[in-house]
């Protein structure tokens, strides 16, 4: 208790000491043109577009312009250092003297990804790559985004934003609309390039080459508590019984922002072949190449896996409850949608037996392929260079 209020204390402080001094300095220090700072997941993690941009940079070798990672994660910090990588402390002097100084912060949530702070108001150029196509009204089309005290600051951040980024064509008018902005250039994603490519990450302490099917359930938040669950213990066990006769396993990755972790996948006791991953993968991307068939429900992540030409169960067991109590949708979810569709444990369970079936249809094969050329626009692996040559255009 006492360590969760000198935290809270601790960011009130930084907050009240950085933002005005960000905002008025921000217009005084000059900016260096080819100064870039990244960052990701309100600088704590190392994931997303921003990661797979800096990487290529690195990769590649890239001279022409400055770069730096920027977190606030003491682990990233000191191993990126000995590695040799460009890094920066958020709340260091130098942090915050290049803050200042850079020509763009290229983030995939917000300014705090590279700041450090709630929110960055000032003179600053900001290029969000963001972190999904979205199924779900986002930022300035989402009523919960529109309440509370912070949320009058984060508005002018949002207005803020140079250019936001985004895979899909069909998604530019949402994300206008959702960021209040018409800057909304389709250029694909950086993190895509390793599911074009086939890229492959182990799970720590998982030895998936032993199964013949490796299902993964990854669900998208849920904003509010919810007595619904998506699985009893009657369906665990019986999908356990399948899963082990057939060698296949089920791994479950809750969302690392979902109000409902811990609840939503109960594990009710220790099964064979359904696990529990979500403490063991970080960066769940880099894990999709080793997964055989996806189940979700109104996550951007079937927009991604859909680049595997594998399958998707579309499990929106709370469709009613989600559209009403958490987040209006933006599509016609049951005609925009892939599908198949299961709303109830039986229908999945179906599903599941029924795979090669559906899957191997021609109509659903054609299907398919519409769905994955409407949310992916480039599927040539060559997103992170079209972002840097984006960038240095736009210097």
């Amino acid at each position: 208790m006492l360590e969760k209020l000198r935290f809270f204390i601790e960011k009130i402080a930084v907050n009240a000491f950085l933002i005005p001094l960000f905002f008025i300095f921000s217009y005084i220090i000059p900016k260096n043109k080819k100064l870039i700072l990244m960052g990701s997941n309100l600088g704590t993690r190392f994931i997303g577009n921003s990661k797979y941009l800096y990487l290529y940079l690195l990769e590649n070798n890239i001279k022409d312009i400055s770069y730096y990672w920027m977190t606030k994660n003491k682990g990233i910090y000191n191993e990126f250092r000995r590695l040799g990588r460009p890094v920066l402390r958020c709340y260091s002097l130098k942090g915050i003297y290049n803050i200042l100084r850079a020509n763009y912060f290229v983030v995939e949530q917000s300014a705090q990804d590279v700041s450090g702070i709630t929110f960055t108001l000032g003179h600053f150029n900001i290029i969000n790559l963001w972190h999904g196509v979205p199924i779900k009204k986002i930022l300035f089309d989402n009523k919960d985004d529109q309440k509370g005290f912070f949320s009058y600051f984060m508005r002018k951040e949002w207005g803020q934003y140079r250019y936001v980024i985004t895979k899909a064509k069909d998604d530019i008018a949402f994300m206008k609309s959702g960021f209040r902005n018409d800057n909304v250039a389709c250029l694909g994603y950086a993190r895509d390039d390793i599911l074009v490519r086939g890229d492959k990450q182990p799970i720590s302490g998982i030895n998936l080459a032993k199964y013949r099917a490796v299902f993964l359930y990854a669900p998208t938040f849920r904003d509010y508590y919810s007595q619904l669950t998506p699985f009893s213990a009657q369906f665990f066990d019986k999908l356990n019984a399948c899963l082990s006769q057939n060698n296949s396993v089920l791994l479950l990755k809750m969302h690392i922002a979902d109000q409902n972790a811990g609840r939503d996948i109960k594990l009710y006791k220790n099964y064979s072949n359904i696990l529990d991953i979500t403490k063991n993968v970080d960066n769940l991307q880099e894990i999709l190449t080793n997964i055989d068939v996806l189940i979700t429900d109104y996550s951007g992540i079937a927009f991604d896996f859909c680049l595997l030409d594998k399958p998707i169960i579309f499990y929106p067991y709370d469709y009613e409850n989600y559209k009403n109590n958490c987040r209006e949708i933006y599509y016609d979810y049951f005609q925009d949608m892939l599908g198949p569709f299961a709303k109830t444990e039986d229908e999945l369970f179906s599903l599941i037996s029924t795979l090669k079936i559906w899957f191997n249809d021609q109509n659903y094969q054609e299907r398919y392929k519409k769905f994955k050329d409407r949310f992916n626009y480039y599927q040539d692996g060559l997103s992170s260079k079209r972002l840097y040559e984006f960038i240095i255009e736009h210097l």
